[in-house]
């Protein structure tokens, strides 16, 4: 059997004769294409986020703007953030089960970890941070320090799932 759209299922006919049509009246082709299509628009519509508009969340170590995430744009397979470490601070030992992450520094300077490995990154560095790993960002400078973070695929409503590490051994004692 082939696969048609909307995920119906039609059996193979022999070659019709003149008068008859390839498909019966009861199978779906052409509206089912056609409301296929018109999800597919909805889902795609996207979204304009002005700068003044991005839901910011005040934490402790400094600030998350969400620029994508499934409550505020639909997205279904990517979160994006904005994020500001304020000076001395950052986001301690953790990991996203099921989640890859890239972190691109925007401004600043971020000593990045990944597991017990760690590297200073500059404006313009960036770092591919593997599902399941645990991984710290701290900012090393004396001004702010902008990332931009993505995390594949979403998950939940936020988009967005860690678990924190940073009181477990041995990422309690790395910075020590």
């Amino acid at each position: 059997s082939e696969k048609i759209a909307h995920g119906s299922v039609a059996k193979k006919q022999p070659a019709p004769h003149f008068g008859e049509s390839k498909l019966k009246k009861e199978q779906c082709f052409l509206p089912c294409l056609k409301t296929e299509v018109s999800t597919l628009k909805n889902l795609m519509n996207g979204k304009f986020i002005a700068s003044a508009n991005v839901e910011r969340d005040e934490l402790d170590w400094g600030t998350i703007g969400w620029l994508s995430r499934p409550e505020s744009t639909g997205a279904k397979d990517i979160v994006a953030m904005e994020v500001s470490l304020s000076p001395g601070y950052g986001h301690d030992f953790h990991k996203h089960p099921d989640q890859e992450e890239v972190i691109y520094v925007i401004e600043g300077s971020v000593e990045q970890w990944l597991e017990d490995k760690k590297q200073t990154l500059n404006a313009g560095d960036s770092v591919f941070i593997p599902a399941d790993m645990v991984h710290a960002s701290f900012n090393v400078s004396s001004e702010s320090a902008k990332l931009f973070v993505t995390l594949s695929p979403s998950k939940g409503s936020e988009g967005y799932q860690l678990i924190d590490v940073y009181d477990e051994a041995p990422w309690n004692t790395l910075r020590s």
